[in-house]
């Protein structure tokens, strides 16, 4: 029964993802992961404000069906100008990750305590389930999964799905030889793997990572082209897009504002002075909203951190403590992240090969130095690096203080715990990188030809 719901999605996501392509003239790699976005968006409406209605979560896997079957209409009456490749290369990519995942399982104390708990009580056609320190967006689009049968491999496969489909808006580039799309792939699965949970579980990190990268993306290439058509359909899906972000990790509402900081450090690039007016006004009203009600402050707390303890912790005279502990942040290794298990585990599965390579930690310093080395080898013009820089340095070093005063000074959790906070980030600036990279020609272009 399991693979009746994954195949029947597979079917949804390609109608709605085609459909969104022809309609709104958006390249097809990009709408995988738009009609995901679209879907969740939905799925939170419904658990929301139609649940209490129905008391049945079937009707939504239902209605995601009946919408894709009407958009069968349309696809049919522009049949031949579907991208037949980048269908196909979709549905393999799909396929492969699902034989990888059906047997997978649980294995961290929080899959069991509150991502899995709350989605079987869905599978139970019950109500969405709220806590105060995990988001609730994911949890209607992994339950269209297990719609037929609960099952724990399917729980994690739809975690990669949402991979896959910010693989596709990312990386992929129609144009490059397999080659290059395989060892893309192998580079966007290795930095999945080594800084955050992977492709093995149903923790929201690298979805969190995979959607600001694709969000940074868009804003980029927002300043840096001219506004185009469908302004009114983009606007919309921007909203629909920040609803389910801020819901979907505590830490989400921090990557907002990383966005709305972005503008500003890249003003060079605006080929339209309207444009730069409407960001500063728009990020300034954000702002003084955000002074007024304590938005962000609100919701990081969460009931979980007292606002005077927070406030104490930044504006005492330690400054040199929390340099300190920021130096001791930067090196003290991700604890999932080793060099040579990843390629140790594929010469072990494809040719039995033990210890390929030498394993050992990697800290976080040496990240955060091949991110900067990255932009530094890149074909950008000066001004464009500098930017990159002084942008990426900002995020950095103002995550690294906010997870020092909540995470180790006041929930007093290890360093090594603390990296993988900071992991997150790093992954999303490392795929926004290539992707802007791959993007403007500036990555390989000299190496594969």
């Amino acid at each position: 029964m399991q693979i009746y719901s994954s195949i029947l999605l597979l079917l949804v996501i390609s109608l709605y993802s085609n459909f969104y392509s022809l309609r709104f003239k958006i390249e097809l790699h990009k709408t995988f992961l738009l009609s995901i976005i679209i879907i969740i968006f939905l799925g939170v409406v419904y658990l929301k404000y139609i649940y209490n209605f129905t008391k049945n979560n079937d009707y939504f896997f239902y209605s995601i069906l009946l919408i894709g079957f009407f958009k069968v209409f349309f696809i049919k009456k522009n049949l031949n100008k579907i991208n037949k490749l980048i269908n196909l290369e979709f549905i393999l990519f799909y396929l492969f990750f699902f034989l990888l995942s059906q047997d997978n399982y649980f294995l961290d104390q929080d899959e069991f305590t509150y991502w899995g708990k709350k989605i079987k009580n869905l599978n139970d056609s019950g109500p969405i389930t709220y806590f105060n320190h995990h988001g609730y967006s994911l949890d209607i689009f992994r339950y269209l999964f297990i719609f037929f049968k609960y099952n724990e491999g399917l729980l994690i496969f739809s975690n990669n799905v949402i991979i896959i489909c910010g693989f596709f808006y990312l990386f992929y580039n129609q144009q490059f030889s397999i080659l290059k799309k395989l060892l893309l792939f192998f580079i966007f699965t290795l930095l999945i793997n080594n800084l955050s949970f992977g492709f093995n579980s149903i923790y929201s990190d690298p979805i969190l990572a995979i959607l600001f990268a694709s969000a940074l993306k868009f804003i980029f290439n927002q300043i840096n082209f001219q506004p185009r058509d469908n302004k009114v359909f983009l606007l919309i899906f921007c909203l629909m897009f920040l609803f389910i972000f801020y819901n979907l990790n505590r830490a989400a509402v921090i990557y907002i504002f990383f966005m709305l900081l972005m503008p500003f450090y890249f003003i060079n690039l605006y080929k339209n002075q309207r444009t730069l007016f409407i960001a500063f006004n728009f990020t300034s009203i954000l702002f003084l909203i955000e002074h007024q009600f304590q938005i962000i402050l609100n919701t990081i707390l969460k009931g979980h951190y007292l606002s005077g303890d927070i406030i104490k912790n930044i504006f005492n005279d330690k400054l040199l403590l929390k340099f300190q502990q920021l130096f001791d942040l930067l090196f003290t290794p991700i604890y999932f992240s080793s060099f040579g298990i990843s390629i140790n585990t594929i010469a072990n599965y494809l040719f039995s090969i033990d210890s390929f390579l030498p394993e050992f930690k990697i800290y976080l310093i040496s990240y955060i130095f091949f991110l900067f080395f990255l932009i530094y080898v890149s074909r950008l013009d000066l001004k464009t690096k500098i930017e990159f820089f002084l942008y990426y340095f900002s995020l950095i070093l103002i995550y690294c203080l906010v997870v020092i005063v909540l995470k180790y000074q006041l929930e007093m959790l290890s360093m090594l715990a603390l990296t993988r906070y900071i992991g997150i980030l790093v992954l999303a600036l490392f795929l926004f990188t290539i992707s802007i990279l791959i993007q403007f020609n500036k990555l390989f272009s000299k190496i594969l030809e």
